[in-house]
């Protein structure tokens, strides 16, 4: 930082020391321009360095003439300087000097850290003592991303006093999502959401570029005076799969195609007799679109980033999947995780999690295989090292996983796709209600699910069950308000930005804990209020319209 605002320095001498030259041509305002006081989380070399490029900013509309600490040096005697320097919020303390340094105005302030945020906090004096304007900005940035602020401070600062220079013009750049890299002509600007000032009129290339997007590209005519707003609106890269930059989960891309959904190999039958028919049958055609899905199950430290609790039963480390979550309590994370992403995840439903579970909709018994004497090296399931030892769990003395209970996350060996974990570990929540005899009505594109139930699919077995459950096909369901150390979860999306009013949200719960809408919103998921949908996880998550809804709330 201190380098860089060294070179600053460096150009404001050249472009000031011309400015205590008086014009015959032209009578400019004269500004003192004292340097900011440092508060806490920054020293004063760096509050008058970051001075300095205020003074820059303002020099360059060519408007004024431009005062600062060493004009104020040169002119005053060594007392009256440091009780200028000495001055704080009294504004009648800066202005004792006043005739003497022949200045219109005097720009003074603050600049601290209040918590992790920046906060630069400057007023300009008018001849009378009176605070003219005042301007506060803050920055949740690095020191050295610092020298932005400043110059947007300035520009505030111009365009109330008729100094921005009229034959130039701005671009603000924003994008979804946040965060986004800014090129101007090849050059880097920034991150969005930023802006580009002063800018000569003329066509320009802006570029826009996230890891996981296409690049986005626009050409934009600035005209004098003009300032131009641009949203950038990425399309996915779906060519490779990406790390959301927010929480550090991973994806995999899973290409969209049809397949043979169901019991394929005959096997669910032969146990539907003695623990009840699951639905696996008939075996029918089933499209899904692309889809991003979660490489791993969510992980208890990702959990606890997001909700602040981890509330799995065995808490063997970071990297292990988070159990005793109900799916409940997964929309709350969801929901939760689309405020800090502004993306709209979800839970996959039943068709894309076993599309993705058999390697794009491959005719495979388990995630990758279909050998059974290969599952210890593909899942962690019931085996020699499992407690439970009776009929109903299936038990088998022929594998060591080398795990008792749930295993860290990608510690065996990935499908066809590179997705860790389908099968075993622990049991996934699906977005779907579950209907037995679903398959036979199932639609053939996209399948959500029955329109209502009374529980949830869940997929993949676990560590406490057997090689039967472990098969892609198998069906399980359980109520949405159960909380189990066997159930854990992953996440998938389209990628495709949800378009929600976050105030809205806010105001209509009266600004209570956002979770209290999807708490009992699979009461009534399909009510409106007022007509306004909030956004989708999985499940129509809507304002409530029903009576019932509505106490509720």
């Amino acid at each position: 930082m201190r380098k860089y605002l060294l070179h600053v320095l460096i150009i404001s001498f050249v472009f000031l020391v011309p400015t205590i030259i008086h014009s015959a041509e032209e009578e400019k305002d004269r500004l003192l321009v004292v340097p900011l006081k440092a508060q806490k989380g920054i020293d004063q070399e760096e509050a008058i360095l970051l001075t300095d490029i205020l003074s820059v900013e303002i020099h360059r509309s060519g408007k004024f003439t431009i005062l600062n600490r060493d004009d104020m040096k040169a002119i005053l005697d060594e007392k009256e300087f440091e009780a200028v320097m000495g001055c704080d919020k009294d504004n009648i303390c800066l202005l004792q000097n006043v005739e003497k340094l022949a200045v219109n105005k005097i720009i003074a302030g603050n600049i601290g850290k209040l918590g992790g945020k920046y906060l630069i906090s400057i007023r300009m004096i008018n001849e009378d003592g009176e605070n003219e304007l005042m301007e506060k900005e803050t920055c949740d940035c690095a020191i050295s991303d610092l020298d932005k602020t400043m110059e947007k401070v300035a520009y505030n600062f111009l365009k109330y006093m008729g100094g921005y220079a009229a034959q130039e013009g701005s671009i603000i750049v924003e994008s979804k999502p946040k965060g986004a890299k800014i090129y101007l002509d090849g050059d880097y600007i920034g991150t969005t959401p930023d802006s580009i000032r002063r800018i000569v009129p003329g066509t320009y290339k802006i570029e826009v570029k996230m890891d996981g997007y296409k690049v986005w590209t626009k050409s934009v005519d600035v005209k004098s005076s003009e300032e131009i707003r641009i949203l950038a609106k990425f399309e996915q890269d779906k060519s490779e799969s990406y790390t959301d930059l927010v929480t550090g989960i991973e994806f995999v891309f899973v290409k969209g195609g049809c397949f043979n959904m169901g019991d394929t190999f005959g096997d669910g039958e032969s146990y539907e007799s003695a623990y009840g028919k699951m639905g696996e049958a008939p075996i029918h055609e089933v499209c899904v679109d692309d889809f991003y899905i979660g490489k791993y199950e969510v992980t208890q430290e990702q959990w606890e980033n997001i909700m602040g609790n981890n509330p799995s039963k065995f808490k063997n480390g970071s990297n292990f999947p988070v159990e005793m979550v109900s799916w409940d309590d997964v929309q709350d994370f969801l929901i939760r995780l689309f405020i800090i992403t502004e993306q709209n995840y979800r839970l996959p439903t039943e068709a894309e999690w076993e599309y993705a579970a058999r390697s794009g909709g491959k005719r495979e018994k388990f995630a990758g295989f279909s050998n059974e004497n290969e599952l210890y090296r593909y899942a962690n399931f019931c085996d020699t090292n499992c407690g439970y030892g009776d009929e109903y769990h299936q038990r088998t003395e022929s594998q060591n996983d080398g795990y008792g209970d749930s295993s860290p996350i990608g510690n065996y060996k990935p499908n066809g796709l590179g997705i860790y974990d389908m099968i075993g570990n622990v049991w996934e929540w699906c977005s779907d209600w579950y209907g037995m005899d679903y398959y036979k009505n199932s639609p053939r594109n996209n399948p959500k699910g029955a329109s209502s139930g009374s529980s949830r699919v869940i997929r993949g077995g676990g560590w406490d069950f057997g090689p039967w459950y472990a098969r892609t096909s198998y069906r399980d369901s359980i109520e949405p308000d159960v909380r189990d150390p066997v159930i854990g979860f992953r996440i998938a999306t389209r990628l495709a930005q949800a378009d929600v009013d976050l105030y809205k949200i806010s105001k209509l719960l009266g600004h209570k804990d956002i979770k209290m809408t999807q708490r009992y919103s699979h009461h009534c998921p399909d009510s409106l209020r007022d007509g306004v949908e909030i956004l989708e996880v999985g499940y129509n998550l809507t304002t409530m319209g029903e009576k019932e809804c509505s106490k509720s709330l």
